[in-house]
C-alpha cells in the first residue's frame, strides 16, 4: 500500500501545471511593460540631452567657423540639417524618426524637428517638453499647448 501511495505523489497536476504557467505569464507581461517604460524614459533623456546640448554645440561650431553668425547655413531640410551634421549633430531622433533643421535668416534662427512616436500613455511629447523646460537650455520657443505622440516636436533656436 505504501508503494501505491508513493507513486500517486509523484508528479505534478494538469492543475499546478496550469497555475504555474499563468503565475510565469504574469510576470513576464510586467517585466516587459517595465522594460518598455524603462525604455521610454531613457530614450526621453537622450533627446532632452540631444535637443539641450548636441544642437546648440553644432550651432556654436558652426558660428566659430562662420564669423559669429549662422547666414551660410542654406535654406531648409537638408541643407541647413547637412550643414549642423557636419558638426556633430545626428540627422535621427533617439526613435530613429528622421530630424529636419530649417533656417530662418529673417530673425536668425534655426528650427530643428522630429516625429516623437505614439506611446503606450501617449505622454512622450509632453514630458520631453517639459523635461527641456526645466533645462538651461538656448531654446528660443518651445512646443506650447497640448501635445499628442506621434507628431512633429520642434525647438528653435537663436543663432545671433
Amino acid at each position: 500500500m505504501g508503494n501505491n501511495q508513493f507513486k500517486k505523489l509523484k508528479g505534478f497536476t494538469l492543475v499546478e501545471l496550469i497555475t504555474v504557467v499563468a503565475i510565469i505569464s504574469m510576470i513576464a507581461i510586467y517585466i516587459t511593460i517595465e522594460i518598455n517604460r524603462s525604455n521610454d524614459d531613457a530614450k526621453i533623456g537622450i533627446a532632452a540631452a540631444y535637443l539641450s546640448s548636441s544642437v546648440p554645440a553644432a550651432i556654436s561650431s558652426y558660428r566659430a567657423r562662420h564669423m559669429g553668425n549662422c547666414n551660410g547655413i542654406a535654406g531648409t531640410g537638408t541643407d541647413a540639417l547637412l550643414e549642423l551634421e557636419a558638426r556633430g549633430m545626428s540627422d535621427t531622433s533617439p526613435w530613429g524618426t528622421p530630424v529636419s533643421a530649417t533656417w530662418s535668416s529673417t530673425d536668425s534662427t534655426i528650427t530643428v524637428s522630429f516625429v516623437v512616436p505614439a506611446s503606450s500613455d501617449g505622454s512622450l511629447a509632453t514630458t520631453l517638453r517639459d523635461n527641456l523646460a526645466s533645462s538651461s537650455g538656448q531654446f528660443v520657443s518651445l512646443p506650447t499647448g497640448t501635445l499628442t505622440d506621434g507628431t512633429t516636436f520642434s525647438v528653435t533656436y537663436s543663432c545671433a
